[in-house]
């Protein structure tokens, strides 16, 4: 029994016998089993051979130092500067990144008032200061300043959703516009848009209404003013003569384009 006890007493000595750097086996493995999965990294034994008590304590702060900055930031792969990536170091790169955030943080300054706009012009919809609504706005203002002739009445209307219908008929007859202009411009110099049609029309319909010399006269009279911008001559028709479907001044007036 003697012989047994004094063996235990040596596993027992050796078991709790404290190293140099101040750890017993006992405290290690009491350490390692309070631990969750597998270790980081494994420690060479020439480390081992050499520590002490300042070195392990040297070592346990900067590891604790190490866990308060990844449980403030993050993990690692999460850190606020993680999608900064150069492959060398200067004060002058320090001092230009310096300059780019401060103009950036300034930008957002400047933008984060402004946003309060958006719910007034979009009603139902909350913008907030992140990455995913600035881009957003940034499409919506992309896409605002692609629209033609926008003006800042439209823009800023107070009641857009009301006068919706209203600003679609005047976007059918802008592009109806648009066809005839097309079409007149087939047979005409851009030029001929300038001129009075509405009184050349009247006219048109006045002599008309006359007697045969009267109407002649004053209809050659019009069609000398148009020729000077049409490609081909017109010719003076009857009265009220219709012109062809497709001509321009169809449904204006008797004026058709010359057949040679």
């Amino acid at each position: 029994m003697l012989q047994l006890r004094a063996e235990l007493n040596g596993y027992t000595e050796a078991l709790h016998k404290e190293y140099p750097f101040g750890i017993s086996l006992y405290d290690a493995i009491i350490h390692y089993q309070s631990t969750d999965g597998e270790p980081c990294f494994d420690i060479p034994q020439s480390y081992l051979d050499t520590l002490n008590k300042e070195t392990f304590s040297e070592w346990k702060e900067a590891v604790e130092t190490l866990v308060r900055t990844a449980n403030a930031c993050g993990h690692p792969y999460q850190h606020p500067l993680s999608g900064i990536s150069i492959a060398e170091y200067s004060s002058a790169i320090k001092e230009e990144a310096a300059q780019l955030l401060s103009t950036f943080i300034d930008l957002l300054s400047t933008i984060q008032p402004k946003l309060s706009v958006f719910p007034t012009l979009l009603k139902d919809t909350d913008m907030y200061p992140t990455r995913m609504d600035f881009q957003t706005t940034a499409d919506i203002v992309r896409k605002v300043l692609d629209i033609p002739e926008l003006t800042p009445g439209l823009l800023t209307a107070s009641s857009l959703s009301e006068t919706l219908d209203e600003y679609r008929e005047v976007s059918a007859r802008g592009r109806k516009r648009d066809e005839i202009k097309a079409t007149v411009e087939t047979g005409f110099t851009k030029e001929i848009l300038e001129i009075n049609a509405t009184q050349m029309l009247a006219e048109w319909n006045r002599v008309s209404a006359q007697w045969f010399l009267p109407r002649y006269f004053g209809q050659k009279k019009i069609k000398k003013a148009i020729n000077l911008y049409a490609f081909e001559a017109c010719q003076t028709g009857s009265r009220q003569a219709p012109a062809p479907p497709n001509h321009p001044l169809s449904g204006r007036s008797g004026i058709r384009p010359e057949t040679r």
